[in-house]
C-alpha cells in the first residue's frame, strides 16, 4: 500500500481528466478495485468497461458538415 502511493499522482489524473470524464471514471474503478478486489479481477473491470466505452463512442461518431 504504501508503495503504491507515489504510483498516484494528481497530474496524470489531470491529463485523464482533459483526454475525458470516462477515462477519470475507468481510473478510479480500476484504482478502488485493485484495493478492494485485488488486481486481476480490477484488470477484467477495466478492460470490460473500456471496451464498453469504445462500443458507446463509435455507436455515436462524430461528423463534421463543411458548407
Amino acid at each position: 500500500m504504501a508503495a503504491a502511493i507515489g504510483l498516484v499522482q494528481p497530474g496524470d489524473w489531470r491529463a485523464l481528466a482533459q483526454a475525458g470524464r470516462s477515462q477519470v471514471v475507468i481510473a478510479a474503478v480500476t484504482l478502488a478495485g485493485v484495493v478492494i478486489f485485488g488486481v486481476l479481477q480490477a484488470l477484467v473491470v477495466a478492460v470490460a468497461m473500456s471496451i464498453v466505452e469504445v462500443v458507446m463512442r463509435s455507436a455515436k461518431p462524430h461528423d463534421a458538415v463543411l458548407g
